[in-house]
């Protein structure tokens, strides 16, 4: 067998700072089959199977306001319709500010402001009320409405219907004007962005509607930035952020080329990605992804078509190729079923020949310098058939078949029911989300026999996800969830499984940040809210139960 040497030398210092960006993991196969290349990279890895947190969260939030003479009062904020609450820290009394005592405030990476007077669907409303501020634009500043019902459904339910609007407020005018969602939204889209030939061309053919204004607005942001040469700037979390000085990362915007939009992402002077877009908000990758090497080489280039991974080079750090493969999708012929595959055309051993080009069935040894462990790569029919180490006298081997079908559904629903009271109020206040990758080793009776965290988000969520795992996952009848053994060549054998767990904050004011960079807030997600509500209401179901009947239902005249 040949030796190939994985170049994943990275010094501890370097672990530590770059925890959030180009994590060092190790060699790694997810249960979706998918190759984490010794690196976890948050603006790449996009698995389509995965455990999922969804918060809809109207919790307090890091933030300030500024008082009547312009200080800036710095503490934790919620906003909640007409009125924010305001606590210095999580144990002080809250106090209630409306919008004619506080004018500007921020929580959390969003800045509100006061509307004295604006129309709404025809309307011109003279109470004045808070907007969010999303850019100022030649002059013109446009704002985001959000309008809160407060009817007999918010009486009996305590639940509100909220309605958005895109406004405007041209210079020198001081009446906000909104972005109609009818026939009139073009005529009136074209007179502020018109004269950008793309968004013309989308507004025109009315590919981009009244609800498409935030992509509008991203890209004329963006062509103002690319103008100019200013940095983008994002938190630890990869949510873009305006503030530089609790920036994290930034990139700059090195082309813009008909409609692909490259950007080069740094932390601090450090290039770690170079990526092509063709939309905004959500993004949409098309073309090359690149990530490199600290020493500035080439590590990783992901070919994308419309957010779809279709092939994927790695290098070393000296820029020598490593493999070459490409992802295949088919449907299988009289079924709804779909079949993929990943086609390698090249494998290089530590010489710089192809074991490929030597016959059908070809291995390869592969050193994993991060977790100092050896393993054995076999291909037959250019495909990955298997990847193994040893374990003292146990073979682990890991999923490389992209179609294989790990049940993650009971896994799923033993994690909403352990979720089900879990509180994250300090995660919550810094919007803290993202993926955490945890490596669980399964025996051939399936029990999990090791345990770590391969990449991690926040110290509230990680406990979680740990304590979630030594849980043994547990369910609502008391049975508990199991990971099947995985088999090989028809035998049960060691197998390491690694889980990714996607943890989205969405508030009424601001979408998660896999939907911003990956268009990821999908129907799995609707479908685990909808999980975590049905569980919510059986267990307020079954409290009611033991109450005594509730009073007569007094309603407020005034609504």
């Amino acid at each position: 067998m040949k030796t190939l040497q994985l170049s994943l030398i990275l010094s501890l210092l370097l672990l530590v700072k770059y925890s959030n960006s180009q994590t060092p993991v190790g060699l790694h196969y997810d249960i979706n089959g998918q190759a984490i290349h010794g690196y976890f990279d948050p603006l790449s890895y996009a698995p389509e199977k995965k455990l999922i947190k969804t918060i809809f969260s109207d919790s307090y939030e890091k933030g300030h306001y500024y008082d009547s003479i312009g200080n800036k009062v710095e503490g934790l904020i919620q906003f909640e319709n007409k009125k924010i609450y305001f606590k210095e820290k999580s144990s002080s009394d809250s106090i209630i500010f409306t919008p004619d005592k506080v004018k500007n405030f921020v929580i959390g990476v969003d800045s509100f402001f006061v509307a004295q007077h604006f129309y709404l669907r025809g309307l011109l409303y003279k109470k004045p009320e808070y907007v969010k501020f999303l850019y100022e634009y030649n002059g013109n500043i446009f704002a985001k409405h959000y309008k809160f019902s407060e009817g007999l459904s918010f009486q009996m339910t305590g639940n509100q219907s909220i309605k958005e609007s895109y406004m405007v407020k041209e210079k020198d005018q001081m009446i906000l004007d909104h972005f109609p969602n009818t026939r009139k939204f073009k005529e009136k889209a074209l007179k502020y962005f018109g004269h950008l030939p793309h968004i013309k061309n989308k507004i025109s053919s009315k590919e981009y509607k009244a609800d498409d204004m935030l992509a509008i607005i991203k890209y004329a942001e963006y062509e103002r930035k690319y103008q100019k040469s200013k940095p983008v700037y994002f938190d630890a979390y990869w949510q873009e952020i305006h503030n530089a000085d609790k920036a994290k990362y930034h990139a700059l915007i090195t082309n813009k080329q008909d409609s692909i939009w490259t950007f080069d992402y740094y932390q601090d002077s450090v290039k770690l990605y170079t990526v092509n877009y063709s939309a905004f908000y959500p993004n949409i990758k098309n073309g090359e992804f690149t990530a490199y090497h600290r020493n500035g080489t080439v590590r990783h280039i992901i070919n994308y078509k419309n957010n779809k991974a279709k092939s994927e080079k790695t290098f070393d750090k000296k820029g020598n190729l490593q493999t070459y493969y490409q992802h295949y999708k088919r449907k299988i012929a009289s079924s709804s079923k779909f079949i993929v595959k990943t086609i390698y055309h090249s494998v290089m051993d530590s010489l710089g020949n192809n074991i490929l080009a030597k016959g059908t069935e070809q291995s390869i040894d592969v050193y994993d310098e991060f977790q100092k462990l050896n393993y054995t790569h076999k291909y037959k029919n250019r495909e990955l058939v298997s990847s193994y180490r040893l374990m003292g006298k146990d073979t682990v081997y890991q999923i490389t078949n992209p179609s294989y079908h790990f049940k993650i559904s009971q896994i799923q629903k033993s994690f909403n029911y352990y979720l089900a009271e879990k509180k994250f109020e300090k995660a919550l206040s810094v919007n803290a989300q993202g993926i955490v990758m945890v490596s669980i080793i399964v025996d051939k009776k399936g029990n999990i026999v090791k345990k770590k965290l391969l990449s991690r988000q926040h110290p509230e969520i990680d406990a979680c996800v740990l304590d979630f795992l030594r849980s043994g996952f547990p369910t609502s009848t008391m049975a508990k969830a199991n990971i099947k053994a995985y088999k090989h060549n028809k035998r049960k054998q060691f197998c390491e499984f690694v889980l990714p767990f996607d943890f989205s904050v969405i508030r009424f004011y601001r979408q998660p940040v896999n939907y911003n960079h990956f268009n990821h807030w999908n129907h799995l997600h609707r479908w685990n809210w909808e999980q975590q509500q049905l569980q919510m209401h059986k267990h307020i179901q079954q409290t009611i139960k033991n109450l005594p009947p509730p009073p007569t239902l007094k309603f407020n005249r005034n609504f």
